[in-house]
């Protein structure tokens, strides 16, 4: 290879690991590389620091005003951004605050279970809503990044509680692709990539349409998450404990 290929080659391995452009899904790399480096902090304001509960709170509540770049729009793969960066801080730190005490966080909800359910439903109408309609923006404000922020962090709290109501009756699979799923995320369009040409005969069957539309979204599904989690257990084969640094896991 040429010494102008092979100098283009390196310069885009480079922007590709900083931007995380080398696969769709890579653009949250560089926000997971902040989100460790800020952690430390983190875990300072909220445990040792003389209020830094109410500091973790503004941070918590920050996105409501700061919206992240969406993947979509000009400028998404430069996920360096910071108010991106800052978007992420807040739903990371939401986890930490609700992880240094989730068995009273977890009872809080339980307590007020319904009142979050319909919250849940409002939100849900309001994003359907404000999308059917194309209101967003008023001027750096963007309502439906507003609500979106809210209603995941709700339905992430009912889904904690559900799992925790569930106990040992949780399906055994979960765990499973619980322990994989950084793999899963990261790897998951990789193989989509790869089954979606096999695939196409399927989609394209429209003797049992709308069936194998639904058909081949399930199927693939199963299979793109089966082989991230085949791939995630032969590199622990392989690699042992440093199979996180190739797969995540």
């Amino acid at each position: 290879m040429p010494y102008k290929e092979w100098s283009l080659y390196f310069k885009n391995l480079i922007s590709n690991f900083i931007y995380g452009r080398a696969i769709f899904v890579f653009w949250y790399m560089p926000v997971l590389f902040f989100l460790y480096l800020i952690t430390p902090l983190l875990d300072y304001v909220l445990n040792k620091l003389k209020g830094g509960k109410w500091i973790m709170w503004l941070i918590i509540l920050t996105p409501l005003v700061v919206r992240r770049i969406e993947l979509m729009e000009p400028g998404s793969l430069d996920s360096l951004q910071l108010k991106t960066m800052i978007y992420f801080t807040g739903a990371y730190a939401a986890g930490m605050y609700f992880a240094s005490n989730i068995e009273t966080n977890l009872q809080w909800i339980n307590r007020n279970k319904w009142l979050l359910i319909i919250l849940t439903v409002i939100l849900s109408i309001g994003l359907f809503y404000a999308a059917y309609n194309k209101i967003d923006r008023f001027g750096f404000f963007s309502l439906m990044s507003t609500l979106y922020y809210i209603q995941k962090i709700v339905l992430t709290g009912l889904a904690l509680l559900f799992f925790k109501t569930l106990g040992q009756m949780q399906p055994r699979w979960l765990r499973l692709v619980a322990d994989h799923s950084f793999t899963i995320y990261f790897l998951h369009v990789f193989f989509l990539i790869v089954l979606i040409g096999p695939f196409s005969a399927l989609f394209q069957y429209q003797k049992i349409y709308p069936f194998n539309g639904i058909l081949s979204a399930l199927l693939l599904l199963f299979l793109t998450i089966a082989l991230c989690i085949v791939t995630a257990v032969v590199f622990k084969k392989i690699f042992g404990k440093y199979s996180r640094m190739f797969v995540g896991s």
